[in-house]
């Protein structure tokens, strides 16, 4: 197929050398100036680009093992919050992502964009634009960290572009999505008697097991090997399969996360829209909850399950009457004093740099974020920010949707393209009341290199 942007595309030999012939030119520079440790740092960043370029599943694992495992751990006493951190405010993590810009930078600048993606490409880049305006335009008032709370907030932006660009095989597909399953739900599951044993086997909202990230990747990783399981697309042994369902079922029920009950109703919606609910797994998960309920009636005091139930009742309460739940008033404090801010500059936003702090009558000093994406963009990034962004939240979903109505029957690919899809719709009613997480952009990226793929094939 003839691609009508190829001859604006420089020719990729010239690329090569035009690249190869300004970084010999930086680093004879450093070495004549003396800069030593900044020749090091670079070079060693330059091996984690060319890494990012040649081993993607390589880097999605490292990215993995820096800034999503560890926070499995999270809530267990004396768990530093501040895992992977390397110093200057800089995290393990965030170098593996600039990592990812760089080398989707170069991959672009070498082999174009084609004729498909132009559409999504262009919104992507006027994003970009304007992230890079809003750290711009405040680097004289906060200096650095205008970069670090653009980084600390939006730099993940980049994980679902790197992976939709560069898991262009099934095979490279596939293994990506077995290694998210045992990172998102394996191996939380099998850390809870680790967890339990280090912090206790209390629930409540001030004992929790995990993260409500990481809770959100249990229930991501356990729809998409349910998926994958009934489509052949994975083997797992039902032996494993059962209890490790049971018990991730059970977790998200006893950690209470609302936001993650709300991200898997979404979920459930979209498989009953696309008529992928098995009836038949969903049955037998209900009957063994329910004897896993009498077994801890028949053995636990009574005072423990009413307690638990009560819990569960209480947990609910904010999707009735906000203002008896204190979280869900704490939250709609600080929405409702940050419209004063997004009133100040509603289009632009106040930029990068400045962090979170605001005085909310009646609860005080708050220095954390809203816990809110959409509330979060338009004080940061504004009304432009924030349209850019869901154009292409709607771009996404309108590819992945036009994918699926051209398959016939759900089967390989197309099962990611489902996944990506449904965790897409799900993670933004998650967003309503948290910001951007790993497993979500992974998900998405997963389903959007599934379509990219396909499209590869009717190239060639």
């Amino acid at each position: 197929m003839i691609d009508p942007l190829r001859g604006s595309i420089p020719d990729v030999r010239s690329n090569h050398l035009l690249v190869a012939g300004f970084t010999s030119a930086a680093l004879l520079l450093a070495l004549y100036s003396g800069f030593h440790f900044h020749l090091l740092v670079l070079v060693l960043f330059a091996a984690l680009v060319l890494l990012a370029l040649r081993l993607p599943l390589t880097t999605c694992v490292l990215l993995l093992l820096t800034g999503v495992i560890p926070s499995v751990f999270l809530e267990i006493p004396g768990f530093p919050e501040e895992y992977g951190l390397l110093g200057w405010g800089v995290r393990a993590v965030d170098i593996v992502l600039v990592a990812m810009v760089g080398a989707a930078v170069i991959h672009v600048t070498t082999h174009g964009v084609g004729n498909k993606g132009l559409g999504l490409s262009s919104l992507l880049i006027a994003f970009g634009i304007w992230l890079s305006f809003e750290v711009a335009r405040n680097v004289m008032t906060f200096g650095l960290s205008a970069f670090g709370e653009f980084r600390f907030r939006y730099l993940i932006v980049i994980l679902p572009v790197y992976v939709g660009m560069f898991f262009r095989s099934s095979k490279d597909r596939r293994l990506l999505l077995i290694v998210l399953i045992v990172a998102s739900l394996i191996i939380p599951v099998l850390s809870v008697p680790l967890i339990g044993s280090l912090k206790g086997w209390s629930f409540g909202v001030d004992s929790r097991f995990f993260h409500a990230s990481v809770s959100l990747g249990i229930v991501a990783g356990f729809l998409s090997l349910v998926l994958a399981r009934r489509y052949k697309l994975v083997r797992f042994p039902g032996a494993f399969y059962w209890p490790i369902s049971v018990l991730a079922i059970l977790m998200v029920l006893v950690d209470g996360h609302r936001s993650v009950w709300l991200f898997t109703a979404v979920c459930f919606l979209t498989l009953l829209v696309w008529r992928e609910v098995p009836w038949r797994p969903v049955l037998g998960f209900v009957i063994a909850l329910i004897a896993l309920s009498g077994v801890l009636i028949v053995f636990s005091s009574s005072s423990l399950v009413a307690d638990f139930f009560d819990y569960v009742v209480q947990r609910n309460q904010a999707f009735l009457d906000p203002q008896l739940d204190p979280t869900a008033r704490w939250r709609i404090g600080i929405w409702y004093t940050l419209l004063e801010t997004i009133i100040q500059s509603p289009m632009l936003g106040e930029g990068f740099g400045g962090y979170w702090f605001i005085i909310v009558p009646g609860i005080g000093e708050i220095t954390s974020s809203p816990h809110s994406l959409y509330i979060q963009t338009l004080v940061k990034i504004g009304a432009i920010g924030l349209v850019l962004y869901m154009a292409i939240v709607v771009k996404v979903f309108s590819i992945l949707k036009r994918a699926l109505r051209r398959v016939e029957a759900m089967k390989g690919d197309s099962v990611l393209v489902f996944i990506g899809l449904m965790v897409l719709l799900s993670a933004h009613a998650y967003y309503f009341v948290y910001a951007f997480e790993y497993y979500s952009c992974f998900f998405v990226g997963l389903g959007m290199a599934a379509v990219s793929g396909r499209h590869s094939r009717m190239d060639q």
